[in-house]
């Protein structure tokens, strides 16, 4: 009969079993009365007086931790007020669930493994609903046992077929998309038409395929509907952590989701230590044995810990990725000093110094800024002499101590670079020409005064500087006319006797591109 089975074709199958589970007589008038406005209580204790099996029940769950104020009470009628109407009806219908199922299925030993599932999912939907202040706590209950009874109808029709979806799960409840499968539809399915073929509010049918995960076509949620929805996914989540061993996994998502509806991880962790205990009242209420498992506290505290293992190796992975991205940022860095830095001097090197010069410019030209610029071209005097009498390692020696001496002198946003063999520039954003002078004058002195050692001999080193300054940056061309000047001025040191400094006048109407003076004295 299997093949037979599908979706479409499920409702007129189900037409013609005779086995089927059905609900009470007694059950209907409940949920008949209780959808009347002006139905009373007594009318209510009336009618289940006709069942006492579940009048019995209704009382003893009105007696229960569930609902008991401290005074035990007897009378179907007094249990009927305590409880509510509302209450009244769902545990009706849910009690009479129990018979139906119960009486339905040929294969007894898987029963209680179902059961377990049920229940839990029932019982947590309930307790999570109530945690979060829902007001849909029994409603959420019926849900949760209406959604997994397409299993028990599929054991009757199927039951070869199932029984292998059973073993293939290894003990687990099997998902939906292993029953679908295997089977070409899945127990929502079977849950869906069964409610249907009873009858009930649409909104437990949706709220059985809500408990499954499943979405419903619209119309959209109300306000109530969103939260049975919410309810019973949490309540869902609950029963993967305590019954399908979701461990960590599944806490996690059971709290992220509960804090999206306003429940506080304590709230939850009570709501489960304290299922354990509901669980067990409300299978003795339904009279059902159930399998024993592992008790809810160490459940929560593997997956409690799981989650701590997880975090501590997640901490070591970012710490390795940090350490490698601070290595790749550190590489990166090197590999850009050294792309704009001269190898020899560790000054800025031509390229950054072209740059640089350009920037400053352009926010002059450009950007409005209103500030003067200076540039001082330093040539250190006789450096021949250096290389052919203590040879180029030396000449490098007089390069580094000079560029120390011009990094040494600078200030924040000023640029020193080697503009070339023994040639340095150093630009001055924000200088007047008097101060661009005497920053000179204090550099040349500077390096004059130091004594060094070359090859075991003592030397002196000084240079030549040339000083040039713009008021105020006015054409594309200035940047050129800046440095062919600060040039002229340097060629002026050399031929005056070198070791000085010059300033030479920028003519603002001098044409752009100066050349550099011929046969400079080194």
């Amino acid at each position: 009969m299997a093949h037979r089975l599908t979706p479409q074709t499920l409702p007129e199958v189900l037409a013609r079993i005779d086995s089927l589970p059905t609900l009470p007589a007694v059950a209907l008038d409940v949920l008949r009365l209780a959808q009347e406005e002006n139905a009373s209580a007594a009318e209510l204790a009336t009618a289940l007086e006709r069942d006492p099996a579940l009048a019995a029940k209704l009382i003893k769950l009105a007696n229960s931790s569930l609902f008991s104020a401290g005074d035990e009470t007897t009378v179907l009628r007094d249990a009927v007020v305590r409880l509510g109407m509302k209450t009244v009806k769902l545990m009706s219908l849910s009690f009479s669930l129990s018979a139906a199922q119960s009486s339905s299925v040929g294969q007894a030993t898987l029963l209680g493994a179902y059961w377990r599932h049920s229940l839990t999912l029932a019982t947590a939907s309930r307790a999570l609903a109530r945690a979060a202040h829902f007001d849909c706590d029994d409603e959420a209950f019926l849900c949760g046992l209406l959604a997994n009874i397409g299993q028990l109808v599929l054991l009757d029709l199927v039951p070869n077929d199932y029984a292998r979806v059973l073993s293939r799960a290894d003990g687990l409840v099997p998902s939906l998309a292993q029953e679908e499968a295997e089977l070409g539809m899945h127990r929502a399915h079977v849950s869906d038409a069964l409610i249907r073929n009873w009858r009930l509010p649409d909104r437990l049918r949706r709220g059985a395929q809500w408990a499954l995960g499943l979405s419903t076509s619209p119309p959209p949620l109300d306000a109530t509907e969103r939260k049975l929805h919410a309810a019973l996914e949490l309540g869902g989540l609950a029963t993967q952590l305590l019954v399908d061993h979701g461990g960590a996994a599944a806490l996690q998502h059971l709290l992220h989701d509960a804090r999206r509806h306003g429940v506080s991880e304590t709230a939850v962790n009570d709501a489960l230590l304290r299922l354990e205990y509901e669980l067990q009242e409300m299978a003795s209420l339904f009279q059902l044995a159930l399998p024993a498992g592992r008790d809810h506290a160490s459940i929560l505290d593997e997956a409690r810990r799981q989650i701590v293992s997880v975090s501590l190796g997640a901490v070591a992975e970012l710490r390795q990725e940090r350490t490698r991205s601070e290595a790749l940022a550190s590489a990166n860095r090197e590999l850009t000093a050294a792309a704009s830095t001269d190898g020899l001097t560790g000054l800025a090197n031509r390229a950054t110094f072209d740059r640089f010069l350009a920037e400053q410019l352009s926010c002059r030209t450009r950007g409005g800024l209103q500030k003067a610029l200076g540039l001082v071209m330093v040539d250190v005097d006789h450096f021949k002499r250096f290389n052919d009498t203590y040879g180029h390692a030396c000449g490098d020696k007089v390069l580094r101590i000079v560029a120390q001496l011009l990094k040494r002198g600078l200030r924040s946003n000023d640029l020193a670079a080697r503009y070339g063999g023994e040639e340095f520039a150093i630009v001055y954003p924000e200088i007047g020409p008097e101060e661009l002078r005497a920053a000179a004058e204090r550099l040349r002195a500077s390096l004059e005064a130091q004594v060094l050692e070359l090859d075991g001999h003592i030397a002196q080193v000084t240079a030549s500087f040339g000083c040039a300054h713009l008021v105020r940056v006015e054409r594309d061309d200035d940047g050129a006319r800046l440095c062919a000047a600060a040039d002229k001025a340097l060629y002026a040191a050399k031929q005056a006797g070198r070791n000085r400094v010059t300033t030479a006048p920028l003519n603002p109407s001098a044409a752009s591109g100066t050349a550099k003076p011929a046969n400079r004295p080194r």
